[in-house]
């Protein structure tokens, strides 16, 4: 009842949807042995470009953690009321502004996407 998951969305519709976005999610989870080895999904390139300020869960304490804290693009939570924290920063800042922002590390950002 909290999320609504739609059909595959075609390329030239994504830079509208990400307008409409306050906040990019990925997901991921701790490095391990069984679990994930450092991936970086498109999405986050993606919220990258757009300047879309990300919300990594769970943290993978690793890689993602580090990219999203040099470009200073978000929050890669390691707890709950760090997810919370950044979500209700974010949310005050959507409700007082009708958008959200984000300050990224722009000579960061520029090793990482085209214009």
């Amino acid at each position: 009842k909290y999320i609504d998951f739609y059909d595959y969305v075609n390329y030239n519709e994504v830079a509208e949807l990400f307008n409409n976005s306050a906040i990019g999610l990925t997901l991921t989870n701790i490095v391990g042995t069984n679990g994930p080895k450092g991936v970086i999904t498109t999405k986050f390139y993606e919220y990258l470009g757009a300047e879309l300020p990300v919300l990594c869960v769970k943290s993978d304490e690793e890689i993602m953690e580090k990219l999203i804290h040099e470009t200073a693009i978000g929050c890669s939570a390691r707890t709950v009321d760090e997810a919370y924290n950044f979500i209700l920063e974010k949310w005050l800042e959507w409700k007082n502004k009708g958008y959200t922002t984000v300050n990224v590390n722009q000579e960061v950002k520029l090793k990482f996407t085209r214009q």
